[in-house]
């Protein structure tokens, strides 16, 4: 019998090919007329759309090497330049250091939660070990109103499923601790480089 791989994604495609180079049989079923699955990018226009962020962090050469020769994906690298819409402000990305540019009300509950959890960690140490899952290690090291107000609705949006459900494995390096000291300096005042 066949073997079946749902979606023409990054993991489809790979797995795909390293079934090809063992010679077992398989076949690709992807809903939608073109190959990438969340890593596509549309032009219309000649503005470009991404299906969702698609940024690729590469740990080694190997890899990087496999999707653009085995995979012949084309790589751009790019500049981020992203800010967010919060209240009808504009927030230079990332949020947690850009408090500045929220409102008053906001940026003092960031900072009073940021306080509160400083205390936490003098108290007790590292409270993050003691999260489970994807919900609380936001909480536990951003502080509840950076948590509430960008990084738990923006996650939830990303991964489409709710957060205590998402592990920590992933983590890594691609979403690092936060130095209190660098959140709690953006909320004092507008950087020169700036929006």
């Amino acid at each position: 019998m066949n073997n079946i791989i749902l979606g023409a994604g990054l993991s489809g495609l790979t797995l795909g090919d390293l079934f090809n180079q063992r010679e077992i049989p398989f076949s690709i079923f992807e809903k939608e007329n073109q190959t990438g699955g969340l890593c596509v990018t549309t032009n219309v226009n000649n503005f470009l759309f991404d299906k969702t962020g698609h940024l690729l962090y590469f740990r080694d050469k190997q890899t990087k090497n496999y999707l653009i020769k085995r995979l012949k994906i084309k790589l751009k690298k790019q500049e981020k330049n992203s800010i967010i819409i919060y209240k009808k402000n504009i927030i230079p990305y990332p949020f947690q250091l850009n408090l500045w540019a929220l409102p008053k009300i906001d940026r003092e509950h960031c900072i009073t939660s940021i306080m509160k959890l400083s205390k936490q960690i003098i108290k007790h140490g590292d409270i993050s070990r003691n999260a489970e899952n994807f919900r609380d290690w936001t909480i536990n090291n951003f502080g509840k109103g950076i948590a509430q107000k960008f990084l738990l609705p923006y996650n939830r949006k990303l991964w489409r499923i709710p957060l205590k459900e998402l592990s920590l494995g992933w983590l890594g390096d691609f979403v690092p601790k936060p130095d209190y000291s660098d959140i709690l300096n953006s909320a004092i005042e507008k950087p020169e480089n700036k929006v």
